[in-house]
């Protein structure tokens, strides 16, 4: 009985730990910001950066571009265990103060 308890207990907490979208309290004097990479046929890719600023009244966007260097590609195992050579994504750091 105990062991079926601890498996209950186990799983219901791993299904806890689920990415869910959460919903903001307020958009009254917040920010919002948010960072998409898209890949251009050049070896390029771009970074659009927008921030949606939110007033009690009025609401702002301000959209960024940068231009940056695409990074190599990295060879992974695909499904049926070829190798297959797929592009390298930049890993993404946010800093809030």
């Amino acid at each position: 009985m105990t062991k079926k308890l601890f498996y209950l207990v186990g799983f219901s907490f791993l299904l806890s730990c689920g990415e869910e979208p959460t919903e903001p309290s307020s958009q009254a004097d917040c920010i919002e910001t948010s960072i998409d990479v898209k890949k251009l046929p050049n070896s390029m890719e771009v970074i659009e950066t927008t921030h949606i600023v939110y007033n009690s009244k009025e609401k702002k966007t301000i959209v960024h571009y940068d231009t940056i260097p695409s990074l190599d590609k990295v060879s992974e195992t695909a499904d049926d265990g070829s190798a297959v050579l797929i592009d390298k994504d930049y890993d993404l750091f946010i800093t809030v103060k």
